[in-house]
């Protein structure tokens, strides 16, 4: 078996949706076995040659030892422009890709050396490899980090109808809003993020502070407390990301932590080869108008959570079965 190194940026990039990403990376450690290797910044006079060199093109002076290990790193975004050739000793995994035809050649180009490039989205990695089945790519779906773990004897003390976290729909909050008007729902939502600290200031409905989020587990505690949850993939109507996604769709990790948290979920989402793969359709009560929202959320509410049926599933998906699809893809070449 190869030797794996995790090429990470958490001394460098503090950006709080990075979180995850190094969650990820250290139950990879863990489970690979691999050491951290920790990106760093390199200068010419005034000039950045690089923000990651490292993890962005695997090449140092001082660590040419990376030469006979896999040096793998999560990409936020995928890059259609690259400064300096890339490692042929990485592997990467791209989080958010929403391919464009026009601008697939220099998709390709920017990775031409990368020998184990992997996408997280199934409908993603369905159309790369129609388009250009001769190039190798891998899919290396998203996942729950493994400290999040449940089991059928998980028990979640619900205090809070329902949560909107995250991004929303603007279909969806159009319909709670009109729900309110006539039903009595206490429910959670961002109110005000402050962007120098990274704190997400989350109120009820009814004016009450519950909470400051600042660290991931300030979130996970929020989401336990509430019984259900909203959950649209991006792209689909109402979704101000619409425009940016190219028809694109997929799953994102939100919808394995609410369920980690015992949300019960109700939303909207198409059918694809990712909402396919994640199984969407036995978890997400799936609505497309007023009439099914009011009548999904009085059913819901009545409703008990299966917890060992979200235990069962999300044992697919923790980040150390990711590790061993790893391993598979890099044996075979």
């Amino acid at each position: 078996m190869k030797k794996i190194v995790i090429r990470s940026e958490r001394k460098i990039n503090k950006a709080v949706f990075y979180d995850i990403v190094y969650e990820w990376e250290n139950e990879l450690c863990k489970s690979l076995k691999a050491p951290l290797f920790y990106a760093k910044k390199y200068y010419i006079g005034k000039r950045d040659i690089g923000e990651t060199l490292l993890y962005r093109f695997g090449i140092n002076i001082e660590d040419f030892f990376l030469l006979r290990k896999v040096a793998f790193a999560f990409e936020m975004f995928a890059q259609y422009d690259r400064g300096i050739i890339q490692s042929s000793h990485s592997a990467i995994c791209i989080i958010d890709f929403y391919p464009c035809k026009k601008y697939l050649h220099r998709f390709y180009d920017a990775y031409r050396n990368v020998p184990y490039l992997c996408v997280s989205s199934r409908e993603v990695y369905e159309y790369l490899m129609e388009h250009n089945p001769e190039r190798a790519i891998y899919h290396l779906p998203l996942s729950i980090p493994d400290k999040y773990r449940i089991n059928k004897n998980t028990i979640f003390n619900k205090k809070y109808d329902l949560i909107l976290v995250g991004r929303q729909n603007e279909r969806f909050e159009k319909w709670l809003a009109q729900y309110c008007q006539t039903h009595t729902l206490r429910y959670v939502y961002r109110k005000y993020i402050n962007h120098e600290t990274n704190e997400f200031l989350y109120y009820t409905s009814d004016g009450e502070f519950v909470c400051n989020v600042v660290t991931r587990e300030d979130y996970f505690n929020i989401l336990r407390l509430c019984k259900l949850a909203i959950y649209t993939t991006p792209g689909i109507e109402g979704d101000p990301k619409k425009n940016v996604t190219n028809g694109f769709s997929q799953v994102t990790p939100r919808y394995l932590e609410l369920l980690a948290c015992g949300c019960i979920l109700l939303g909207d989402y198409p059918d694809n080869p990712d909402t396919k793969y994640n199984e969407l359709d036995r978890f997400v009560s799936r609505v497309t108008s007023y009439k099914q929202f009011e009548e999904t959320i009085n059913k819901l509410l009545k409703q008990k959570v299966n917890i060992e049926e979200y235990s069962n599933y999300l044992e697919k998906h923790y980040t150390s079965v990711r590790a061993k699809q790893f391993e598979e893809i890099i044996s075979q070449n």
